[in-house]
């Protein structure tokens, strides 16, 4: 079953259901965080907000998963983890987030990678 879901979908397509899944699965986590924890990111958004943005994105990298033209679902999951990242490193400059470093780097670096992985070529891409 696996192969045959690894035919259907390709590298890129896998990377896309693992991202899908990060960011289905995120704004669980983000639920039971505290004031503190959220107050760099409430500046720029509501938390539901938050939430939200996260679930449109896990949604359209699983619906891209799927599809031979995927640009938008890895443009719109680097953007996001660069715009978590961004806001946690200006939390944490500001001094509301005293972790915000931690959390931009890890960010930040992750939307590196996904952007790698978004230039990779699928076998049916190559002439």
């Amino acid at each position: 079953m696996l192969q045959r879901l690894w035919h259907r979908v390709g590298k890129r397509g896998i990377a896309l259901l693992f991202l899908a899944l990060l960011d289905l699965l995120y704004p669980i986590g983000l639920a039971g965080q505290p004031a503190a924890t959220r107050a760099g990111y409430e500046v720029v958004a509501p938390w539901q907000v938050w939430a939200v943005l996260w679930l449109l994105t896990g949604l359209l990298c699983a619906a891209q998963a799927f599809a031979r033209r995927d640009r938008l679902a890895f443009t719109v999951a680097v953007a996001m983890k660069v715009l978590w990242g961004t806001v946690a490193l200006i939390g944490w400059i500001a001094g509301t987030s005293p972790r915000g470093w931690l959390s931009a780097l890890i960010w930040l670096t992750f939307a590196g990678f996904v952007a790698v992985i978004s230039t990779w070529t699928e076998e049916w891409d190559r002439p």
